[in-house]
């Protein structure tokens, strides 16, 4: 490749190219290369020892399942990555700053993997993210935090049953969502997702309605639902008092997303309120269920009478 300095395109589709294929400072003198295409080879790896000039690097239908942090690091110029149709998983991004290295990253195509969450610390400057066809079941308000130039967000065809409040509302450049064909739990925690698109017009164009899979609403298109209809089980606790303490323990928590919350108001037991914070002019105490099991809390005696 030294006889070729100025070379700005390599195109090195359907060519079997394994990692081993390519030798360590293969891309040695070419400063003015701007764009890689390595689609449907062999690579199991994100390749290394990339030339720090690409804008533009396409590793359609590999089998990439690991990115290394040295892959990354000094691919400064990097604009456009497609890595669709790999078999990346959650633990592909492990042990590594994910993709905040490439400080200048506007698209990132992921679709046709086998992730379940959002891979973290993607750069700032990222535009569109692709993330079709994987399995995603749950949308977490950090997974797009400080996403902040993000237009278009394309989550089509995962698992998806629900969003966090407050994850599309914190993207304020949003203006091309596409949650078609998700598995949409059509609950109370999907009323701010169902505010959202309405007063937004966000998912327009998208290639099919967001449309509800829960047993209640099985098929009903989400925008013809109305928000008194978006509803959660009430969950039933079970008080039971054992000398100078109160224990309150919950019935099971079924199919509830990780960032589900409840709250269990206090009212008097005997002559004593039992007080965790005050709102409203009422005592809540708050918990966070991490998991689908039954949870229990032991509250000490600490009394205050009205």
């Amino acid at each position: 490749m030294e006889n070729a300095p100025n070379l700005s395109e390599m195109i090195l589709d359907d060519n079997d190219l394994s990692n081993a294929g390519i030798e360590g400072g293969a891309f040695n003198g070419l400063r003015q290369l701007r764009r890689i295409s390595l689609i449907r080879n062999k690579l199991t790896e994100f390749p290394t020892s990339l030339p720090t000039s690409i804008n533009e690097l396409y590793l359609t239908q590999n089998q990439i399942s690991y990115i290394s942090p040295e892959s990354l690091k000094n691919l400064i110029n990097l604009e456009i990555l497609y890595l669709d149709r790999n078999k990346l998983h959650d633990g592909s991004f492990l042990n590594n700053s994910g993709f905040e290295s490439l400080i200048n990253l506007r698209m990132l195509e992921l679709s046709y993997n086998i992730i379940t969450r959002v891979p973290a610390r993607i750069s700032i400057t990222l535009e569109e993210l692709h993330i079709t066809a994987n399995q995603l079941q749950y949308l977490r308000r950090s997974e797009l935090d400080g996403l902040y130039n993000l237009r278009v967000l394309d989550m089509a065809y995962n698992r998806l049953r629900s969003i966090e409040r407050g994850t599309l509302e914190g993207l304020k450049n949003l203006d091309r969502v596409d949650l078609s064909g998700n598995n949409w739990s059509c609950d109370c925690y999907l009323r701010d997702l169902k505010h959202y698109l309405r007063n937004k017009g966000v998912h327009h164009g998208s290639r099919e309605m967001v449309t509800c899979s829960d047993p209640m609403h099985s098929n009903d298109l989400l925008d013809s639902i109305q928000e008194s209809q978006l509803v959660c089980q009430e969950l039933k606790f079970n008080i039971s008092e054992s000398g100078s303490k109160i224990k309150i323990q919950s019935g099971p928590v079924n199919d509830q997303p990780p960032f589900a919350q409840y709250r269990l108001l206090y009212r008097k037991i005997g002559i004593y309120f039992f007080v965790s914070s005050w709102k409203n002019r009422r005592y809540f105490i708050y918990f966070s269920f991490l998991s689908y099991s039954s949870d229990s809390r032991t509250v000490t005696k600490n009394v205050k009478e009205v």
